[in-house]
């Protein structure tokens, strides 16, 4: 059950992501809403679960983005890994603080990145700071409203799986 709820939520997310949310984007910069989910479920459920979502999502937008191939699939790995990390040996259980912290050096990483990729240098300029502040904005909101959703699906889950018996 876990792993086809997962799929319909990532695959609705990233229909989502390839087609409306591009219409919100506000200043150069759109919610990526595949990585606050791979935040929340690396966050609440662990690597060991995320690790395929990200990898599947992350190349189907990779795919269909038009942007540096590859680069969504890393990146969301990378965080899917790090938040598991953080998670485990720095916050705790302490979701919001290990998502919040997550979120913010996703976008240190991807603006760096772009700004390198653009310019070569990783001299920053105002339009990739505004870029910086505005996906920050965006993606710690977005955290915020669907924490306690995901937290509410996981104590579903871990009832439907005590009483199915299910080994994972």
């Amino acid at each position: 059950m876990f792993a086809l709820l997962s799929f319909l939520i990532f695959f609705l997310a990233t229909s989502l992501q390839l087609t409306l949310i591009p219409r919100w984007a506000i200043l150069g910069s759109m919610p990526n809403l595949l990585l606050v989910l791979i935040i929340l479920w690396s966050t609440l459920f662990g690597f060991k679960r995320s690790f395929w979502l990200a990898i599947l999502f992350g190349f189907l937008l990779d795919t269909f983005s038009g942007k540096y191939f590859g680069l969504f699939t890393l990146s969301l790995l990378i965080i899917a890994f790090l938040v598991d990390l953080l998670n485990e040996y720095i916050f705790g259980r302490n979701y919001l603080v290990t998502s919040l912290v997550s979120v913010t050096i996703f976008n240190i990483i991807l603006t760096a990145l772009f700004n390198w990729l653009g310019t070569k240098s990783f001299i920053p300029n105002y339009k990739l700071i505004i870029i910086f502040i505005v996906s920050l904005i965006f993606h710690l909101l977005l955290i915020i409203l669907l924490l306690p959703l995901t937290e509410r699906l996981k104590e579903k889950i871990e009832i439907y799986e005590k009483r199915a018996k299910l080994p994972f």
